[in-house]
């Protein structure tokens, strides 16, 4: 994963507004327990291309990150961006189920 991390990085050097190789290294960030990196990397590939798929993949992040209102405020945004994305339902009715048993 460190590999691949540094070739996301390497692309992001190159073009800092490539929303694909942020999106890229917080996954990898995530993977390797970076959470805080994940969040900044998405973050900014959100402000650069905010579509649903970007809002969810932050949400989840977030959810890593136990802050359960915001994860649920980009399921929602991702939802009234494309109704018809069911992953960001699927995350926000997760994030539900999982909030009735904490």
């Amino acid at each position: 994963m460190n590999e691949g991390w540094k070739q996301f990085t390497s692309a992001i050097k190159i073009d800092p507004n490539c929303h694909l190789a942020l999106e890229a290294r917080s996954i990898v960030n995530l993977q390797m327990g970076h959470l805080f990196g994940a969040f900044c990397d998405i973050n900014s590939a959100v402000k650069l291309h905010p579509t649903p798929t970007m809002l969810t993949n932050r949400g989840v992040i977030q959810q890593y990150m136990n802050d359960p209102a915001n994860a649920m405020n980009d399921f929602q945004q991702a939802i009234e961006a494309d109704p018809t994305y069911s992953l960001a339902y699927f995350n926000a009715a997760n994030l539900y189920f999982n909030m009735r048993f904490v």
